[in-house]
């Protein structure tokens, strides 16, 4: 009988761990028993070649990815996709991954950013593109970030930032621009 309740217990753990709650439904009570380092199978299946751990956590780095995966859950809440080779970000990258709070594209190639690129993550919270190759930012780069606070650029090539490219970041805190080639920055 404690087998089976423990198993029991062990499986909505697992299951609250990775399942999206939907609106409306209600939440399944955690149990906390010591920290566990992977998620179930079905996610641990959905991001490869990246690992994904507890809370959302799917974790990318150094895996020498030149693209973005296009399996990453909507269930991801912080992305780690820094130290890789990628150069190119579509505006399609990220359009399933709604619930994430924290994405970090740090230490890649990436040249340009295209307007919309982050439309699709409107909860989206932290923003860190520093060590990168960006030499300009564009209008509407940013669009659709209502929830954004903290955005680091440092250490890219900036020289340009188009004076419409903050419009609608109406949380934002903190924006970090040191390390560029910034000549004027005058945002509206």
């Amino acid at each position: 009988m404690c087998k089976k309740l423990g198993l029991l217990i062990f499986s909505i753990i697992l299951y609250a761990r990775c399942h999206c709650q939907l609106p409306g439904e209600q939440a399944l009570p955690t149990l906390f028993l010591g920290p566990s380092n992977t998620c179930p199978s079905e996610c641990v299946a959905a991001v490869r070649p990246c690992d994904c751990y507890t809370d959302g956590f799917i974790d990318c780095a150094r895996k020498q990815l030149v693209n973005i995966p296009s399996t990453l859950p909507n269930c991801a809440k912080l992305i780690n996709l820094q130290h890789n080779n990628i150069t190119n970000i579509s505006v399609f990258d990220f359009q399933s991954i709604r619930n994430a709070d924290d994405l970090k594209l740090s230490f890649n190639k990436i040249t340009q950013l295209p307007a919309g690129a982050f439309t699709h993550m409107p909860n989206l919270t932290k923003l860190y593109i520093t060590n990168n190759l960006i030499t300009n930012i564009e209008e509407c780069t940013f669009q659709g970030l209502k929830s954004l606070e903290f955005l680091y650029m440092e250490n890219n090539l900036i020289s340009s930032i188009a004076s419409e490219a903050f419009i609608g970041l109406f949380k934002l805190n903190t924006l970090s621009l040191m390390g560029n080639r910034l000549s004027t920055f005058n945002p509206k």
